[in-house]
């Protein structure tokens, strides 16, 4: 990714890092500002990039979204988040509308799929 940034803006310097442990806090109910377990784990995993002083954060992963409030207040109101879910289902319905390709109100139809159900968790934090 750095290199296709660098071509659009050679003054861009990004900063990566994994977050393993975020992924099943989330689907463990733990995501809610106020929890001690995803703030410790989210502090530890996001203090090297506080320290780089990055200004925009992606959240690269469909769970990320859930932790917006507790890694925004953890980083702070002049780190911009970016949900890449959002911005990708953006950019798709902008492509569709410039094709005339939208399926419009009332049309077309939505399945979902799971990999969890919600009668195996234990309990609702």
């Amino acid at each position: 990714m750095s290199g296709t940034l660098h071509r659009l803006d050679e003054t861009i310097h990004v900063v990566s890092r994994a977050c393993p442990l975020l992924v099943p806090l989330v689907e463990n109910g733990r995501y809610q500002p106020g929890d001690v377990v995803i703030e410790t784990v989210a502090a530890e995993y996001l203090a090297p990039l506080k320290e780089a002083g990055v200004d925009t954060l992606v959240l690269g992963c469909t769970h990320y979204p859930l932790l917006e409030k507790v890694i925004g207040a953890y980083m702070g109101p002049e780190v911009r988040l970016i949900n890449s879910g959002a911005e990708g289902a953006r950019a798709a319905a902008d492509c569709l509308r410039e094709r005339d390709a939208l399926a419009g109100p009332g049309r077309g139809s939505c399945r979902c799929f799971v990999s969890d159900r919600q009668e195996d968790r234990s309990e609702e934090r």
